[in-house]
């Protein structure tokens, strides 16, 4: 006899799922022991949200989906930030929840929830499981989360049902994530063409959507014949090397630079857009397009978003759409194809004049920036929000697409340490450094137990200001007073060293490379306690 949630976890491995994370309960014990049969690695965390978070990044790093698990009641409600980082940063993600019988909902009050209307707002499809449909909601649910765009679906599966027996077959099928394999329209290619043909100052724009579709390389022999800046999303950072003489920064970060990078693009008479959209950016950037300069807008998704007016769209596989651009294109005028170089020039002086003439603590760039020469190229980076994510963003050198993970779309902070976890576990060997905030460490500070607890090893650059400062920054700018924003610095290398981790306090760059090289091998947790100057902030943001 097979069970229903021994189909599951059939599903699941057919699917090539190796690991979902999680938090049990009474509800899904029967799943739990379906996923151990099937070999597939069930991950406790200390809390679902941070479950859901590893999901994400565990999608985003491999392009299948993540998946996650949780009980009913209070556990499906503690997923929901994690799944709308999933829905608003375009991760596909299978969220399984424990539920009541059938037959006992009418009758119980306890943990009684309509969880699938509850997540609703935030997955993409929702299925109750029972014997009769589970290969058939399964196979569909994991289908709808990596089709066009991405995004988490979620099942509901009764601790009764899943031990009972299924009925029929099913034969397992594999979807890819890719957009159609053609390129776009012959005629929507043709415009594109004749609209690259007539411009002298190209500027490129590129997303999330280069990485979905594995389109990178196409997009650098793009760049290579029209010779033009080309910005990119802090997730589609890595698409473009951060050497290539044409990779111009990262837009829609709401910084003091973001001037700089506005006026290339005003300066241009033509914005290709690459797999981008506006859920990427803030501020200014919503609506950046200057009037006249027509859009050819490239996705797998045509221009639903309208926030520009797309004289052509190539709606396909972006690679095959950019490949279909290439014979009839020329480099940009002469003076535009060092555009890039200068603005990165500009850039970094902007960033070296926020530095405060006496710091009382380590410079927030100097570090980032020293880190980032220091560190090997294949590095992967997990970066928290807050003030420390808009610098890092725009300044960490990123050389290989999907080796920054951040999110974005919804900025959640807490993000980095258990995108950390999920991408150690992916790749044990891949150098990788976590940056966080103190703010953001404390919501998931019980993770450092978890990665103790499976012996992953990773340097993590905590920086420690004692305040939530990119608010602080946007209060002061208000002239209100700043309510709400500070807080207690407690011995954080003392409380890692509580967890089984290394912790150690960090006052200069030089310590903090130190200790950030030492911890790289993989061999230990470590926490680098690094006191920085957040003064400069104000002129960053």
């Amino acid at each position: 006899m097979v069970t229903t949630a021994q189909a599951l976890a059939q599903t699941l491995k057919a699917w090539g799922v190796k690991r979902v994370f999680g938090v049990p309960g009474g509800s899904v014990l029967t799943v739990l022991e379906a996923l151990n049969q099937e070999g597939i690695e069930f991950v406790l965390v200390k809390h679902e949200n941070n479950g859901a978070l590893m999901a994400s990044a565990h999608a985003q790093l491999t392009g299948s989906p993540g998946v996650c698990l949780a009980t009913g009641g209070p556990g499906t409600i503690n997923l929901i930030n994690g799944l709308t980082h999933a829905y608003l940063d375009r991760a596909p993600l299978l969220v399984i929840t424990g539920q009541f019988s059938e037959s006992t909902i009418p009758l119980i009050t306890h943990q009684r929830l309509d969880q699938r209307q509850l997540l609703a707002p935030v997955v993409k499809w929702s299925a109750q499981v029972d014997g009769k449909n589970v290969h058939g909601v399964i196979e569909k649910a994991l289908r709808i989360a990596v089709s066009q765009r991405p995004g988490p679906v979620h099942v509901d599966l009764a601790g009764d049902v899943a031990a009972s027996p299924v009925k029929g077959t099913f034969s397992h099928g594999k979807y890819s994530v890719q957009s159609p394999g053609g390129p776009a329209d012959p005629a929507e290619c043709q415009r594109a063409s004749e609209l690259l043909q007539k411009s002298k100052r190209p500027v490129i724009l590129a997303g999330l959507g280069v990485l979905w579709d594995k389109a990178h390389d196409a997009l650098l022999e793009l760049v290579d014949k029209l010779k033009c800046p080309v910005m990119v999303t802090p997730k589609a950072k890595g698409v473009i090397p951060a050497d290539h003489p044409q990779f111009a920064g990262v837009f829609g970060l709401g910084m003091a630079v973001d001037d700089l990078l506005l006026d290339v693009l005003r300066q241009g008479d033509l914005i290709v857009t690459v797999g981008y959209e506006p859920v990427e950016v803030v501020g200014s950037w919503y609506r950046p397009w200057p009037e006249g300069a027509p859009v050819i807008h490239i996705d797998g998704l045509p221009n639903i978003d309208g926030f520009y007016r797309a004289e052509a769209e190539l709606v396909g596989n972006i690679g095959s759409s950019l490949k279909a651009l290439l014979p009839k294109i020329h480099p940009s005028s002469g003076d535009w194809q060092g555009r890039a170089g200068l603005l990165r020039r500009e850039l970094r002086q902007r960033f070296e004049e926020s530095i405060p003439s006496s710091p009382t603590g380590v410079s927030p760039y100097e570090l980032i920036l020293a880190l980032g020469q220091a560190l090997p190229r294949e590095t992967l980076v997990t970066c928290d929000v807050g003030a420390h994510k808009i610098l890092s963003s725009q300044v960490w050198p990123t050389f290989e697409p999907g080796a920054f993970l951040v999110s974005n779309g919804l900025s959640t902070m807490g993000f980095s340490l258990p995108a950390a976890i999920a991408a150690k576990l992916h790749d044990p060997q891949r150098p990788l450094v976590c940056l966080t905030g103190d703010g953001g460490l404390g919501m998931v500070l019980g993770e450092l137990e978890t990665a103790v607890r499976l012996g992953l090893g990773f340097p993590i650059i905590l920086f420690v200001d004692g305040s939530l400062s990119l608010i602080k920054v946007k209060q002061e700018e208000k002239e209100y007073a700043p309510l709400g924003v500070d807080f207690g610095t407690p011995d954080w290398a003392g409380i890692a060293s509580s967890f089984g981790a290394r912790g150690v306090k960090a006052d200069s760059i030089e310590t903090c490379l130190k200790e950030t090289l030492d911890a790289i091998d993989g061999q230990r947790l470590t926490l680098i306690e690094a006191k920085i100057d957040p003064r400069e902030y104000r002129k960053q943001m």
